[in-house]
C-alpha cells in the first residue's frame, strides 16, 4: 500500500495529484486521486477499510461498466484525435463485441474469432485491425491498474504478424495533380490544403494552426508537434503565403481555419479532399496524410539536402526523414547517379 506523486500529473500540478496503491500482487488496487496529501491518505485507509466490498464489486464490472471511465483517463494520454478514433472504434467494434463480457471472461478464442469476424468477413485491412485491438489492450490495461479488474491467468491479446500488416509505399502524389487540386479546393479549407501540401504539415498540425505561430517578418510558421517539439516551418510556396496573409486579415488572432458551423477547428476536411479531387480528374483515393508525404517526396526529387527536410518535417531522427528516400520513383535515383557519372567524365 502506498500514496505517491501521479507519474504524469505532478509536474503540472504539484501536490494535488497522487496514485493511490492498495493491496498486493492481483488483487492490487490503483487509484488516481486529486487533492492534499492528507486526504490521498484518508482515501486509502476508506479503500483498505472496504477492500472485499470493493473487490466483489470489480468481479461483476463488465467492459460497457469501465468504457466512459477509460475515455475520461485516455484523454489526459492521448491526443484529441487519437481519441475521438478510441470512442469511434470502441462504440462500432468493440462494445458491440466484447461489451458485455466481465474482464475474467475474455479468451484468446474471442480474440481470434474478432480478428476472423473483421478480416474475413468484413473484409477490413489486418493493420486497422491491429489498431482496433491495441485500443483495447490499453482498455484492458486500464481496468486493471484503475479498476482493479482482471483477466484469466494466460490471456493476452495477439495481434497479426508484421508481415500482413506492412502496406506497400505510398506513392507520392505529383506537383502537377496537387496544383489541380489547389485550382479547385473550396475556399475555406485551402489553407489547410496548402499547409499540408505545400509545407507538409501533419493533420492536426495544420487544422490548429493559428495566427501567433506565423512569423510575418521571418515568413516562417512555429509549429507545435509531435512529440511536444516546436519546429519552425519557411512559407515554402507563394500561394501559401498568399493564404497565410488572407488568413491573418480575416482572424489576426487565435486558429486561422474555422468551422463557422461550430465555431471551432475543423476535425478533418477528409470529404472537401475526396470532391477536390474528383473536380480534378484524381483517379486515386487522396487523403490528409498522402499530402504530406507527396510533399515531403516532391522535395526530396528536387533535390533538397534531408536535413532540411528533416527540419520542416519534424522528424527526431533523421533515419526516418532518410525512408523517404525508398518511396520515391527509381528515375530520380537515376538522375542522381547520371549527376555523378558526368562529373568524372
Amino acid at each position: 500500500m502506498s500514496v505517491r506523486p501521479h507519474p504524469t500529473k505532478w509536474g503540472k500540478d504539484p501536490g494535488q495529484w497522487w496514485i493511490v496503491d492498495t493491496g498486493r500482487g492481483g488483487d492490487r488496487l490503483r487509484t488516481t486521486f486529486r487533492g492534499q496529501f492528507e486526504d490521498a491518505k484518508k482515501l486509502e485507509n476508506d479503500i483498505v477499510a472496504n477492500t472485499n466490498k470493493t473487490t466483489r464489486i470489480a468481479q461483476h464490472l463488465k467492459v460497457i461498466d469501465i468504457v466512459l471511465d477509460f475515455y475520461q483517463h485516455h484523454a489526459q494520454e492521448v491526443s484529441q484525435t487519437t481519441l475521438a478514433d478510441v470512442r469511434v472504434v470502441f462504440s462500432r467494434r468493440i462494445i458491440p463485441f466484447f461489451g458485455r463480457y466481465r474482464t475474467m471472461e475474455l479468451t484468446k478464442d474471442m480474440i481470434s474469432a474478432y480478428k476472423h469476424e473483421r478480416v474475413e468477413i468484413g473484409k477490413v485491412k489486418a493493420r486497422t485491425v491491429n489498431k482496433e485491438l491495441s485500443y483495447f489492450s490499453s482498455f484492458l490495461r486500464y481496468a486493471r491498474e484503475y479498476k482493479g479488474v482482471e483477466t484469466q491467468p494466460g490471456f493476452s491479446i495477439t495481434m497479426f504478424r508484421r508481415g500482413k500488416t506492412v502496406s506497400p509505399p505510398a506513392k507520392a502524389v505529383s506537383p502537377r495533380v496537387i496544383d489541380a487540386m489547389a485550382a479547385v479546393m473550396e475556399p475555406q479549407y485551402q489553407l489547410i490544403f496548402l499547409l499540408m501540401a505545400d509545407a507538409g504539415l501533419r493533420q492536426r498540425e495544420a487544422l490548429h494552426l493559428t495566427a501567433e505561430s506565423v512569423d510575418e517578418r521571418n515568413k516562417t510558421i512555429q509549429v507545435y508537434g509531435k512529440g511536444s517539439k516546436y519546429r519552425a516551418v519557411p512559407f515554402t510556396t507563394d500561394r501559401l503565403e498568399n493564404a497565410l496573409m488572407a488568413a491573418l486579415a480575416k482572424r489576426p488572432a487565435g486558429y486561422l481555419s474555422i468551422n463557422e458551423i461550430t465555431g471551432k477547428p475543423f476535425y478533418g476536411i477528409r470529404k472537401a479532399l475526396l470532391r477536390a479531387a474528383r473536380a480534378a480528374n484524381v483517379p486515386f483515393h487522396i487523403h490528409h496524410h498522402l499530402l504530406r508525404h507527396s510533399c515531403l517526396s516532391n522535395m526530396a526529387m528536387d533535390g533538397m539536402n534531408p536535413h532540411a527536410i528533416q527540419q520542416i518535417a519534424g522528424h527526431s531522427s533523421i533515419e526516418t526523414t532518410n525512408k523517404i528516400y525508398t518511396h520515391i520513383r527509381h528515375d530520380f535515383v537515376r538522375e542522381e547517379v547520371e549527376k555523378i557519372r558526368s562529373k568524372n567524365r
